[in-house]
């Protein structure tokens, strides 16, 4: 299988907790970006949602600080890496791709970022690890869009055995580092679904959106209710920020929960607001 040359390793980092992985293991890498270098109460109660489900928990900080002895805060996780914010989330999932040895011997390995709040309703019950097993597909995307090109979006996307054995992990562990969040978009998201399905991977989709299709539009921002409403776990963090839905806005506290409002309330008063990443006149693959 041919795939870009990984990135000579020369990001600062720091594995904290390592334990070993199981053939019946479901993994979640999980990318929380921690200016600071201390998990949010967001982000812990996230990591919290997707371990009540199931998931054994690899947890990348994407910090922002210079010290990596830090100590992030308490987490279920198995394996915890601390390194620097270098090629924000495919960085960070392709890093631990690198330094994981026996990622590939679990039974499926999943990848997500702390862009969305859930799994909700956060008690373990949403029942996501039986959602990726019944979509047809050897990797699995929540939802798809067509806005520039059609693509799975990353924001959570899983490998069950049938992608691991034909060399999936290899396409994370082969992301490359680039300096803005534009350029990964464009090199690696909006390629990646692509990319597997030209080496044979089956791709599905959990959530699929023919309204959002049809209008070629963002099926979290503009359709985010009528998802929940057919049992998509998430809700995107970046709705309130983007002037999509108020903070205090009463579906958005009865759909994500007393905790998870309070949590999420707080993350965004601590991160400074950042205009949506725009792709106006960009051709596909123009910056690979």
């Amino acid at each position: 299988m041919s795939t870009s040359p990984a990135p000579v390793e020369l990001v600062p980092f720091r594995i904290r907790r390592t334990k070993a992985i199981g053939p019946r293991d479901d993994v979640l890498v999980y990318i929380a970006y921690c200016p600071d270098g201390k998990l949010s109460a967001l982000q812990r109660l996230c990591i919290a949602s997707y371990h009540a489900e199931g998931y054994r928990i690899v947890l990348v900080v994407n910090s922002g600080a210079d010290d990596h002895d830090l100590d992030p805060g308490p987490s279920p996780a198995v394996i915890e890496i601390i390194r620097e914010n270098i090629g924000f989330d495919f960085g960070g999932w392709g890093h631990a791709a690198r330094l994981i040895a026996d990622l590939g011997v679990a039974r499926t390995v999943s990848f997500a970022n702390d862009s969305v709040v859930g799994p909700l309703p956060g008690d373990g019950n949403s029942g996501l690890r039986a959602t990726v097993d019944e979509v047809d597909g050897e990797a699995v995307f929540m939802t798809e869009s067509v806005q520039i090109r059609p693509h799975g979006q990353s924001y959570f996307f899983a490998f069950k055995k049938g992608a691991i054995d034909k060399g999936a992990l290899q396409f994370m562990a082969a992301s490359r580092y680039f300096g803005s969040t534009r350029r990964v978009v464009i090199n690696e998201e909006l390629t990646l679904a692509d990319r597997l399905r030209e080496h044979g991977i089956s791709v599905g989709v959990a959530f699929p959106c023919e309204e959002a299709i049809r209008h070629a539009i963002n099926p979290v921002f503009f359709f985010w209710d009528y998802l929940v409403s057919t049992g998509f776990p998430f809700v995107k963090a970046s709705l309130v920020p983007d002037g999509r839905i108020a903070i205090d806005a009463p579906e958005l506290a009865a759909v994500i929960g007393p905790q998870f409002h309070a949590a999420l309330r707080s993350h965004l008063s601590q991160r400074p607001a950042h205009a949506p990443v725009q792709f106006d006149a960009v051709q596909p693959g123009g910056d690979r």
